[in-house]
Parts: structure tokens; sequence; C-alpha cells
């Protein structure tokens, strides 16, 4: 709403015509305020000088009319899987993007987004690429923790080294971005994090137990952190998936250890979770949900995407033993 300041109704006969030379805003940002100063130019009568025109815009946040509509996003693990399809998204729609990759220079493929360099497993390197960020953008307005990996193999099979690797991706990965980013949402009061989680912090999935515990931390540790930073107008999101066709399976590690005992049921557990994979639903899917999530004034804080992440929780919780029924024939344990 505009609130010129008050002058005296002029005269029909002898009402000025006048065009305009400038246009400045300057923003107080202490009263919420945005002050116009408007320069004409008298046409008629010449003799006129020139006048500034002073009003007071504020924000009319019913209509939102003055709320900035495109963010600006960041968005780690950006070049393949649920990363890239929500990289894509955002930036098709006119949002400022910047993604992160391990190796940016051995990515060949274009991409419609800057893309910079990020280890999350190091300190040091998540350190370096938010010094990086920040130099390029005074401001972050969302932040997507989406690098992970997993490691497949039975628990058993699994090393304590590669159970470290996959937490220190996955959850530990998760915190060192979100604790990097925090200094500069608590001065702004406001900002939006979102953590892609996964079926697996739901349910326990054979084979995939590291993964499944990295996630399951990744759920606790947003649920907590919620209602730490809601004093601060930092929101917090949790995205579960469930099973979507991204490169995962192709991108994992394999555990190092194999014991004979599981070679048994090792090949059908490992076929379906790569039938569901492959058979999945689009990423895309999840890019749209990311999307809208960033759009709503209010978003939830959890949203589920795929039949199997809202059945399977649900199943779980009221039937238990019916869950497990179905989840022993769905990776081939009968």
């Amino acid at each position: 709403m505009i609130e010129p300041l008050k002058r005296r109704r002029a005269r029909t006969h002898n009402r000025p015509h006048y065009d305009i030379r400038s246009f400045d805003m300057a923003k107080s940002i202490q009263r919420k305020e945005i002050i116009v100063l408007i320069q004409c130019q008298i046409i008629s009568p010449p003799e006129a000088d020139p006048f500034v025109v002073h009003c007071v815009v504020r924000p009319d946040v019913s209509r939102n009319r003055f709320m900035k509509q495109n963010k600006i996003i960041f968005v780690t693990g950006a070049t393949s899987g649920f990363g890239l399809s929500i990289a894509n998204r955002l930036v098709s729609e006119g949002h400022k993007v910047y993604g992160t990759s391990r190796n940016p220079s051995k990515i060949n493929v274009r991409l419609d987004f800057e893309l910079l360099q990020l280890d999350v497993t190091s300190d040091e390197s998540v350190k370096q690429c938010i010094q990086g960020l920040l130099s390029k953008t005074p401001t972050i307005d969302v932040l997507v923790n989406n690098a992970g990996m997993a490691v497949i193999g039975a628990i058993e099979e699994t090393s304590i080294e590669q159970a470290k690797l996959q937490l220190e991706t996955n959850f530990w990965g998760s915190v060192r971005v979100t604790k990097e980013i925090l200094p500069v949402f608590r001065r702004q009061r406001q900002g939006h994090i979102i953590n892609i989680g996964s079926l697996a912090g739901l349910i326990g999935v054979p084979f995939q137990g590291f993964y499944s515990a990295s996630k399951h931390a990744l759920e606790g540790y947003t649920k907590s952190l919620r209602f730490e930073l809601e004093p601060f107008n930092i929101k917090l999101t949790l995205v579960e998936p469930g099973f979507f066709r991204t490169n995962l399976q192709h991108s994992s590690v394999s555990a190092t250890k194999k014991v004979v005992d599981y070679d048994s049921i090792r090949p059908k557990v490992l076929k379906a979770l790569s039938d569901s994979i492959e058979h999945g639903p689009s990423p895309e899917i999840v890019a749209h949900l990311v999307s809208k999530v960033i759009r709503s004034k209010n978003p939830k804080f959890k949203y589920r995407v795929g039949n199997d992440s809202k059945f399977l929780p649900i199943l779980n919780f009221f039937f238990p033993r019916l869950f497990e029924f179905g989840a022993k024939r769905k990776f081939q344990l009968m």
C-alpha cells in the first residue's frame, strides 16, 4: 500500500502535466518500509521547477505483493539423482541455484547452474565452499541437504571404515553444511533448510543397514533442530522419498567382506533393491515437491513422497507383523 505525503488538492484548470525523470528506492530495515523517491519534470507550465514525490511503501503481506519470489538456493550433491532434478527444476522456475560436486571438473554435461566444489566429509572443504558461496551472494534463502551415498551389503560384511564413511557422508555431511549456513540464516532472521531423508529412515532395509542408520540419524537430528531454530524464523523440512529411479545402485559402495552364509540370500535381496529403484517413479516428482515446499508460506515439517514411503511406515506402526511379512516378501527373504 502506498502512503503519499499529503498535498493540497490542485485546481482542475491549473493541474500541472509532468514526466517522471527518475525513480529511486531505499529500504528502511528498521521500519520495514520501502521509501520511494520519484523525481518529476513539469511540462506545463514550463516555468515550474521539478519536484519530488516522497512515498512510503509498506509490504502488503495479505496479498503477497512485495514478497521475494525468486530465491537463492544451495543444493548439495546436485550432479545426479534427486539433487540434479531439484536443481534443474528450481533453475527453470527462475531461482538462483548453486549446486555442489566433489569433482566439478569431471562433470562433462552442461548445467544451467553454477557448480561449487564440496566434499561433505571434510570440515575444511565445507568451510571453503560456504565462504566461496558467500563471496558470490550475501544472502542465502534455502539450503537443500541432498548429498549422500550408500554402502550395500549385510551389516556383518560392512567394515567399520565403510560404516563410518556412510555416516560421515549422509549424516555428518548434512550437519557440517548446516552448521556453516546457520550463522547466515540467524543473521538474516530467516532461512529454510530442507533435508532429503529416505524411506530407509523410517523402516529398516536389509543389506542397507548403515544407510538406514544414517537416515534415521538425520531424521532425529532434524526433529530436534527445528525447535531450536524456530525463534529465528528458520524453517526445517524433512522430505522422505521411497524408491525412485535414481543412480543410487550405480554409485553405491559394496561391502568389502563376503560372509559365505549370506550367499544364499544376498543376490535375491540386492536384485529386489535394484528392481525397486529401476522400476520406481521419476525423481522429478521429488523435485516438484521440493519446489512446492519452497514456494509454500507455511510448509509442513515432514513430507513423504512415493507410495511405498507413505504406506509402509503406516503399516509398520499399526500392523507390525503384517509389515514384516510384506517386507520379507518384497526383499525376497521368504
